[in-house]
């Protein structure tokens, strides 16, 4: 989409070529506004079509409108890591990656004690993660009789999703802001990741206006399709959540404790079918 701002003689002209071209449709001519800064720091490329101007105050502008837009994006995303652990909160939420999509609840409670979350899923054989702080337990029936608490390390999920440093971020990506959306039923900041390379996809992020909390994260190809995401259908946000909820609903007569599994770093090299001798930067 090609933005024209500002007005002129020239403006009947260009847009009779633009409809003699086929492209009126993806031409908008917004003629004189107010809001011009706005409008920069939406776009992904600015052109000056002045001839006579040396060095032409709206191509300054265009440049401080980027800059002033990445770091109030970055700003929500530091938002949204810190709402991630800091704030109560508890809903449904999907995951799809291609034609397979999971259902999720999820519960968590920040008090003096630390973080406190519990994972329930919705779909397929019962199955409970159960977070106190940094030991994660795993609930899920053996049989009608027993069930099995595994043991395993804490990882990154959802809407915990971003990395609580986020300086390599721009180093790999432009971040920018989206049209504003709606996401279960909360006012959302939309934040976009565009790579800067060919080995990364772009993400976006739906931030809650109100306390900051990631409502979606989506990750994108180059024909903006949707390779994976995470998205709420239904959550609450803050108020007091009694620790009663966090609780293992799976029950068995016997419980059984499996060992932690191995992780990828405990493998031996001549395990692994594959090496990666290269990753790219970040």
């Amino acid at each position: 989409m090609v933005v024209v701002v500002g007005d002129g003689p020239a403006r009947r002209d260009l847009e009779s070529q633009a409809a003699a071209l086929g492209i009126a449709d993806r031409v908008k001519f917004l003629g004189q506004r107010d809001d011009a800064r706005t409008w920069l720091a939406g776009c992904d490329l600015y052109v000056n079509s002045s001839i006579s101007e040396g060095v032409s105050l709206t191509i300054l502008e265009a440049m401080a409108a980027d800059v002033a837009q990445q770091m109030d994006a970055l700003s929500w995303l530091k938002k949204a890591t810190a709402a991630a652990h800091q704030l109560n909160y508890r809903g449904t939420y999907i995951y799809q990656s291609g034609d397979h999509i999971e259902t999720s609840k999820i519960t968590h409670i920040k008090d003096e004690s630390g973080e406190h979350e519990k994972l329930e899923a919705l779909d397929g054989s019962p199955r409970e993660v159960i977070r106190n702080n940094e030991e994660v337990l795993c609930f899920k029936p053996d049989n009608s009789a027993s069930v099995v608490v595994e043991k395993r390390k804490a990882e990154k999920s959802f809407p915990a999703l971003l990395p609580k440093q986020l300086g390599g971020i721009t180093e790999n990506y432009r971040v920018r802001f989206a049209e504003p959306d709606r996401m279960a039923g909360h006012a959302c900041k939309v934040v976009v990741l565009d790579p800067s390379d060919q080995y990364r996809y772009q993400h976006k992020l739906w931030i809650d206006q109100a306390t900051g909390l990631l409502l979606k994260a989506g990750m994108f190809n180059e024909r903006n399709e949707v390779i994976g995401q995470f998205a709420f259908t239904q959550v609450e946000i803050g108020g007091q959540i009694d620790k009663e909820s966090l609780k293992p609903k799976i029950a068995g007569k016997k419980v059984l404790v499996s060992s932690e599994p191995a992780t990828a770093t405990e493998l031996q090299q001549s395990d692994l079918s594959w090496v990666v001798k290269q990753l790219p930067p970040g």
